[in-house]
């Protein structure tokens, strides 16, 4: 059985420009910093075998002050880059783009134009969860849609629903999963 906690980024420079940063590789925000420092206090007196993380700035940046023991080393992996939105990187939250297509980004099967949808971010998270779950106590900082796509499909919930799951930055979610748990996700998948 793995231990798992997610922990969402601090509040990223995209997330203060109230943007769609999506896999751009914005750092953190001073607030970020601050949220990232405080979290380690939480944090204080964990155990973990692993600590991971996505390859972007404000992941890797929020795990390195969150965790600032010398082990374990941080990984960091490409595949756990928040979605890929496409045309939308860049464009504020509210922007008139997205007028048409307002809850795109919320749907299971529709990505933003160029994008992902929640179902291939989904898909992609599961095969390294397939490939990397080692049933060790992990501490992974990522991103808001990976942290949805995952938990929603953990919990259970209708694909409909797994685009509405809010996850504040530094927020933290502790599942225990067992290794037939990534197999049965994987054939709902079809992964």
């Amino acid at each position: 059985m793995s231990r798992l906690a997610f922990v969402r980024h601090g509040q990223s420079l995209a997330n203060a420009r109230r943007v769609h940063a999506g896999q751009s590789d914005d750092d953190l925000s001073p607030l970020g910093i601050i949220q990232a420092r405080r979290l380690a206090a939480t944090l204080e007196g964990w155990t973990i075998d692993r600590l991971v993380s996505s390859d972007l700035k404000r992941a890797v940046h929020t795990a390195q002050l969150a965790w600032p023991h010398a082990t374990p080393r941080l990984e960091t992996y490409a595949a756990l880059r928040e979605r890929d939105i496409g045309e939308w990187e860049g464009i504020a939250r509210d922007s008139p783009i997205k007028g048409r297509h307002p809850n795109r980004l919320l749907t299971w099967d529709e990505g933003p134009p160029g994008g992902e949808s929640l179902h291939q971010l989904a898909t992609r998270v599961m095969k390294w969860f397939i490939e990397h779950d080692d049933g060790s106590r992990m501490l992974i900082v990522v991103h808001g849609g990976v942290i949805r796509c995952i938990l929603g499909l953990l919990d259970d919930l209708p694909y409909e629903h797994i685009g509405a799951l809010k996850i504040a930055n530094v927020q933290v979610e502790r599942r225990d999963v067992s290794p037939e748990r990534w197999s049965q996700l994987a054939t709902r998948l079809r992964v």
